[in-house]
C-alpha cells in the first residue's frame, strides 16, 4: 500500500508489516518492520523523525492494532533512531552500547544531518537496554546482540512468523563495514543461517529477502577477510567495497 510521502507498506506475513521509505535520495530505501503482537506493537527502527513514525502509527492504528508500542533500535546510526521521540512515552529498547552511543553522539549527528529530519527531532535514547538478549516470550519476540555492521548492532527475531529483522547487518548487494572486526561479523551471519526463519528484512534495500542473501553477504565477508575480492564494475557495489577496504586498511595501520 502506497501511503504517500515516499513510503509504502507491505504485509509480509500474518503479523509483520514492512514500511519502506524513499526519503534518502542517494541511498537505498530504508525499511521499518512492524510486528503486530498479541499485547504490543513492536517497531524495529524509527527512521528519520516523528513525522515518519506518525505515518506508520496512523496506518497501524487504522488497519491493524491499538496495542501499546515497543520501539527497538538496531544500532546507533542516526537514520535508525530519530523517530524515537514519537515513542517517548513508550518502551524503547536497544543493546546497552547503542543507548550509550546515542547519548554520546546523537545531538552532534542531529546538528550535522538535520536537513534529513522528518519533523522536530528530539534525540531520545532508549529507556530499556539489554546486553546479549532480551526475550518477550508471550509475544514470541527476541532481540539479540549481533555485532557486524557496527559493534553495537542487534537484530529482532519473530519466532512465530519466522521473520528476522537484521538491520544493516544484511545488505544488497554487499554489506557496509564500519568496524574491521570481521570475525564477529562472520559469526553473526553464520548464526543467522542457523535460525529457523523464512523471511529476512534488511535495514535498507530489498523489502524482504531469504537466507540466500545472508549466505551471499557471508561469502563476501569471508572473501574480504582473505583479501580475495575484486570490485565489479557497478558504482554502488564498488563504492561500498572501496569503503570496506578503507575500514580494513585503517586497522592494518
Amino acid at each position: 500500500m502506497d501511503l504517500g510521502m515516499a513510503v509504502k507498506s507491505t504485509r509480509i506475513s500474518n503479523r509483520c508489516v514492512v514500511f519502506s521509505f524513499d526519503d534518502l535520495a542517494d541511498a537505498a530505501p530504508t525499511n521499518v518492520l512492524v510486528i503486530l503482537g498479541s499485547r504490543h506493537v513492536f517497531v524495529c527502527d524509527t527512521f528519520l523523525g516523528p513525522d515518519s513514525m506518525a505515518l506508520v502509527a496512523e496506518e497501524v492504528r487504522k488497519h491493524h492494532s491499538n496495542n501499546p508500542w515497543i520501539a527497538f533500535n538496531s544500532h546507533a546510526d542516526w537514520d535508525h533512531h530519530w523517530g524515537n521521540c514519537y515513542f517517548k512515552d513508550a518502551t524503547i529498547v536497544s543493546q546497552e552500547a547503542t543507548r550509550d552511543m546515542i547519548k554520546a553522539s546523537g545531538k552532534a549527528e542531529l546538528a550535522t544531518f538535520k536537513a534529513h529530519a522528518r519533523g522536530e527531532v528530539v534525540v531520545t535514547p532508549p529507556n530499556e537496554v539489554f546486553l546479549g538478549r532480551l526475550r518477550f516470550p508471550n509475544e514470541g519476540i527476541e532481540f539479540v546482540h549481533t555485532p557486524g555492521h557496527t559493534a553495537d548492532s542487534s537484530s529482532c527475531i519473530d519466532l512465530i512468523d519466522k521473520v528476522l529483522y537484521a538491520g544493516d547487518n544484511v545488505e544488497v548487494p554487499i554489506p557496509f563495514l564500519t568496524t574491521p572486526d570481521l570475525d564477529s561479523y562472520i559469526e553473526t551471519l553464520e548464526d543467522y543461517l542457523g535460525l529457523d526463519v523464512a523471511h529476512v528484512v534488511p535495514g535498507h534495500g530489498t523489502i524482504v529477502a531469504t537466507k540466500e542473501l545472508v549466505a551471499q553477504n557471508l561469502a563476501y565477508i569471508k572473501s574480504l577477510k582473505k583479501g580475495g575480492v575484486v570490485a565489479v564494475d557497478s558504482p554502488r557495489w564498488k563504492a561500498t567495497h572501496d569503503q570496506n577496504e578503507r575500514v580494513l586498511t585503517s586497522r592494518r595501520h
